[in-house]
């Protein structure tokens, strides 16, 4: 996957960082510079798309804990990694699932058009991942309901939000 920004829009120490580290829950990316312009190579070689692998299926509950841990993971490594978690690619057909069977996701070095909120970015994941959820599965609604209501809380806090709304299991609820 190759995608191409102004120069300007570059925020070269995330590069960097990504580059110089193995952050484990991202996609790892080349990059070149082209007259006014950056380009950015994701190394998709070994990863499936997650829309592809879990076409019109749903996600098991195994799957979809699993699938929030690792969300846990590549929002934590990015604040460790001083990177903006907002800078995610949170759609569905960006994320990725490695030969080990693990989410990877796709991160922007490129500064947004306009100012992004992170709850707002995790509010779209969870929509997107709505159709692939049991609705029948109470445990499932209950932890996505808990996921809702710690997005729109008035005093949201990512770290919050990480330490308490995706660390407790489905099955504990």
């Amino acid at each position: 996957m190759i995608e191409i920004y102004p120069l300007e829009k570059c925020i070269y120490y995330q590069i960097k960082m990504c580059q110089h580290n193995q952050i484990s829950s991202l996609i790892p990316f080349e990059y070149s510079f082209e007259e006014d312009d950056i380009k950015i190579y994701w190394k998709l070689k070994g990863f499936e798309a997650l829309h592809k692998k879990d076409k019109n299926t749903y996600i098991s509950k195994r799957k979809m804990e699993k699938l929030l841990l690792h969300l846990k993971g590549a929002l934590t490594d990015c604040m460790d990694y001083m990177l903006e978690p907002c800078q995610l690619k949170l759609q569905w057909e960006a994320i990725y699932v490695d030969q080990s069977d693990n989410y990877r996701f796709i991160y922007l070095p490129v500064r947004n058009e306009e100012e992004m909120n992170i709850a707002i970015n995790l509010k779209g994941f969870l929509s997107q991942l709505q159709p692939y959820i049991n609705l029948g599965d109470e445990d499932v609604m209950i932890k996505m309901h808990q996921l809702r209501l710690s997005l729109e809380a008035e005093d949201f806090n990512l770290d919050t939000f990480i330490h308490e709304a995706l660390s407790s299991s489905i099955g504990s609820l």
